[in-house]
């Protein structure tokens, strides 16, 4: 083997590191990324989980709300007609 072909060996082993050294960096890069991305769901999901649990809750509310108008409206009607008599 010359020492031109030696050479060029060479430069294509050095150039195959350099190649799968990247290919490190962009990998642990993507899983970096990919645990962010992880993380960033589980906070979404909580989220979601206390706004359903807090729209539950306010749903529950409201709905005593509107029964505790309708008890009084049914009172109210009945008042109105005994003082029509």
């Amino acid at each position: 083997m010359s020492d031109q072909e030696l050479h060029l060996l060479e430069e294509k082993v050095e150039g195959l590191i350099k190649y799968c050294n990247d290919i490190r960096s962009e990998r642990d890069e993507l899983l970096r990324q990919t645990q962010e991305q992880a993380l960033h769901l589980k906070e979404l999901e909580e989220k979601l989980t206390r706004l359903e649990d807090e729209r539950e809750k306010v749903h529950f509310r409201v709905s005593a709300l509107i029964e505790k108008i309708e008890q009084l409206e049914v009172f109210s009607g009945g008042q109105k007609e005994a003082n029509l008599m």
